[in-house]
């Protein structure tokens, strides 16, 4: 998918025309130097609007199989994944202590301070009894060493009272510790030596923690569902297993009770905070944050605190990540994040007023530069056009405006603030201009001279040009019956009976593909709503996916049922093929899994979809084709809530040699890994594996976050061929039974070898029979749907509102691949 299009990004994600709101009236003070914090005093002339950072909306990256990552700064440590270094002790100490009461005497300490860090207060209360229990407390002297550097790491540290100070090995610098802060470094526990020697600095308290019943609480936590909503926080996409971990054990949790202000709750600080659960208001913006959001992040920048500016909406669930830890994230990826989001509201406000869309929004994401100014370098005149739009990264840059034929300086900029925009991309002329006083300022530079370039140059952008409907004969008196009546029968004999291309409105862009958009399609005399499908010849071509659009529109042209997208024409000119279908206008799957409050259904709605997918699943397979995948995202949801699969581009005959390696990696077959092919029951494997998502909000296999993507496939494939299955408490045993049956490595063994092409051994197991859920009552609709969405388009992918009274086309040559089925 492209930038605009990630999957997990959910209802109102990279919103563009919202940038324009964070434009404030200038305010000038003459004569003395005042902090300038909106930042942009480059807008247009009539009140010289300003650019302020807000991150509007969520920012959220999710799983994609051949998509481009918007971002391409993600790193991967070079160390081995923290899950192996933990799994070597996975067999030690089985057997779990008994914690009596006089285990925990004298430990109130240790278990609050515990229960206030979110590492601690989501584990499962017997392996934090079993922690605590195991716990030791320590008392020390003034310049008492409490470990040296080389020494076995054999406990975690948390201090009771007292200060220390760690000096690190190899000129690697020091920290100090305090009351409260808990000591841990995943890159001790994996080389399993201490780095650096600990110093008592006055006479204290600490506690040591059991560092194998501490790997095993790690072991825990990261298979649950509190692990995987730190993987899901944009912020967080940055970081390691390791620095994922270690940010959890310093978290703090607070509860806010609704009507609350955040303040209230807090201790003070520039602090970075995550919602969990619950709304948030910010009463300065009217922003409502929600789960997985992160705000008050730009306060580290800033010469205020912005938490006074924060209520809750309802009862909520804040994480607070301390400052000094903050900072020290920031070094680690945390930066990257937060240009990115501001230079993705730059990129969003250039697309919506240039009228720029497709691959070309992206591309504008590239131009961004990263230069180093010399003091005394104007990077802008008062009163003179602008070259670039600027964003202060390190330095000082002063605002100067002219006055009776002097400089006069204004104010300066904080750090990230963005000069020029507006005035940049609307050709206007800014009141003032910036220049750097320090000795050197670092800024991040958008080129005009590149931006329009990109733009509007005819060879590099994509021809925007319409369709053109068909020119209407004029009516001939003198025309014959007989070709009047040759003409009806031609008309009859069209291959996609009484629609033509020219027959429909572009209206919006739902999404965007490797090669080609989704529109909404009006049909202008009936209003009908469609889906329209463009496929770019030139780029279907260039990635060699000729045969998977072929074997597309051949699938589509087959299938014929309730739960599966309706096909109703294709088109074709020298430049696109374009498949018409149905529009579900309910929104994917994957957003209504996101949206739900726990991140995962309830088995009665699981069941309600899992019936309709089997039902879908068995006319693909009754029809002589394989689907091949299966996953949330290819599944959508009708104005009225019934299910209907989607996207047939992997879908192939049953007869074919079926190697290719296809689909989301979460979701590929043990039998693809190991070379055998797929058959129908590869199919059945992806039912399983979606079952287990909806129910537990997770796949079974997936490793935990794995900034690269090929680390992350390879670690999945390799729990797959194990084929271990864990289930959370809530899962009935019905439901696991059948997930069981599903998952299992050898096809031929599946459903205890009952498995055909009908299916008919699944709609007869005991779980459907529970909910009262058949395939054909669903297929009927005599069952109501569980998933109502709030109104059409609710959970629609949000592409910055961007409206089309064009279908966007590339400028390409002629070609006639695909013409035989279109």
């Amino acid at each position: 998918m492209g930038c605009f299009a990630s999957k997990g990004a959910g209802p109102g994600a990279y919103e563009v025309g919202k940038l324009a709101d964070a434009f404030e009236d200038r305010k000038s003070v003459d004569g003395a130097e005042n902090s300038v914090t909106e930042g942009d005093q480059g807008g247009p002339l009539d009140g010289s609007p300003c650019f302020t950072p807000l991150f509007d909306g969520d920012f959220r990256f999710s799983r994609t199989v051949q998509g481009k990552k918007l971002v391409s700064k993600v790193t991967q440590s070079k160390s081995a994944p923290l899950e192996h270094v933990l799994a070597a002790g996975r067999d030690e100490d089985n057997g779990r202590p008994s914690t009596s009461d006089d285990d925990m005497e004298g430990k109130e300490y240790l278990v609050e301070v515990l229960k206030s860090k979110y590492f601690f207060a989501h584990l499962r209360e017997g392996m934090f009894q079993e922690l605590v229990g195991m716990a030791e407390q320590h008392s020390c002297e003034a310049e008492d060493t409490l470990y040296r550097s080389g020494d076995e790491t054999d406990s975690v540290f948390l201090m009771e009272s007292g200060s220390f100070f760690c000096l690190m090995a190899n000129d690697q610098g020091s920290f100090s510790a305090k009351q409260g802060d808990l000591l841990v470094s995943m890159e001790e526990v994996r080389s399993r030596r201490r780095n650096g020697t600990m110093t008592s600095v006055s006479g204290g308290v600490y506690w040591t923690l059991d560092i194998k019943t501490f790997k095993k609480a790690c072991r825990v936590f990261m298979d649950s569902l509190d692990y995987r909503f730190l993987t899901q926080v944009d912020y967080f996409l940055y970081l390691g297993e390791d620095h994922l971990l270690e940010s959890s054990f310093h978290m703090h949790v607070i509860n806010v009770p609704r009507g609350k202000g955040l303040s209230h709750y807090v201790d003070t600080g520039k602090h970075l905070y995550v919602l969990r659960k619950g709304s948030i208001s910010d009463t300065t913006t009217d922003r409502v944050i929600s789960s997985h959001q992160v705000f008050a992040e730009s306060d580290i920048f800033s010469q205020e605190t912005s938490v006074s500016n924060y209520k809750c909406l309802e009862k909520a669930l804040v994480l607070q990540l301390p400052e000094a830890k903050y900072d020290h994230y920031l070094g680690l990826g945390l930066m990257g994040i937060f240009e990115d989001k501001i230079k993705i509201q730059i990129v969003q406000e250039v697309a919506r007023i240039k009228k720029v869309h497709g691959n070309r929004v992206e591309d504008i994401f590239q131009l961004f530069e990263e230069k180093v100014f010399t003091s005394g370098t104007a990077l802008a005149m008062p009163n003179e056009s602008l070259d670039s739009t600027v964003i202060l990264k390190k330095g000082t840059l002063v605002q100067v405006e002219e006055k009776h034929g002097k400089m006069t300086s204004i104010g300066k900029l904080e750090p990230y603030a963005v000069f020029g925009l507006q005035a940049m991309i609307r050709n206007k002329k800014p009141p003032t201009g910036i220049c750097v006083k320090s000795e050197t300022a670092t800024c991040i530079v958008l080129s005009k001279e590149k931006l329009t370039q990109l733009t509007q140059d005819d060879g590099l952008r994509r021809n925007s040009s319409f369709i053109k409907d068909a020119p209407r004969k004029k009516r001939n008196s003198t025309k014959s019956i007989k070709n009047k009546t040759k003409a009806k029968v031609k008309t009859k004999k069209k291959k996609n009976g009484n629609y033509s291309l020219g027959d429909f409105r572009p209206m919006r862009l739902l999404g965007q593909g490797q090669f080609g958009v989704v529109l909404q399609m009006q049909h202008i005399k009936s209003n009908k709503i469609f889906a329209l499908k463009v496929q770019y010849r030139r780029e279907i071509e260039e990635l060699g996916q000729v045969e998977r659009v072929r074997q597309e529109r051949l699938a589509l042209g087959r299938l014929d049922h309730p739960n599966i997208c309706k096909f109703v024409a294709s088109f074709k000119d020298e430049k696109a093929v374009y498949l018409l279908m149905e529009a579900a206008r309910g929104g994917e799957l994957f957003y209504h899994l996101e949206a739900s409050a726990a991140k995962r259904f309830d088995e009665h709605t699981a069941c309600f979809i899992a019936a309709s997918v089997l039902g879908a699943l068995q006319h693909i397979h009754q029809c002589g084709l394989i689907y091949r995948d299966l996953k949330p995202e290819n599944i959508l949801l009708d104005s009225k809530g019934y299910p209907k699969l989607v996207d047939f581009g992997c879908a192939k005959i049953a007869e074919d040699s079926n190697l290719t390696m296809c689909g989301t990696p979460e979701y590929v077959p043990p039998e693809l890994i190991q070379g055998l092919g797929y058959d129908y029951r590869s199919d059945y494997w992806q039912y399983g594996i979606l079952l287990f998502e909806m129910l537990c909000g997770f796949t079974p296999f997936e490793p935990g976050f794995c900034a690269d993507h090929a680390t992350k496939a390879r670690l999945i494939y390799e729990r797959i061929l194990m084929g271990r299955v864990d289930f959370p408490r809530h899962v009935s045993q019905e439901a696991r039974d059948l997930i069981k049956k599903l998952l299992v490595l050898d096809p031929d063994q599946r459903l205890d070898g009952r498995l055909d092409e009908t299916a008919r051994a699944i709609e007869t197991h005991p779980w459907f029979g529970y909910h009262k859920m058949t395939v054909a009552g669903v297929a009927k609709k005599k069952i109501s749907p569980c998933l109502m969405p709030a109104s059409e388009n609710s959970f629609q992918p949000n592409m910055g509102g961007i409206n089309f009274t064009r279908i966007p086309q590339p400028n390409t040559t002629s070609t006639n691949v695909l013409d035989d089925v279109y």
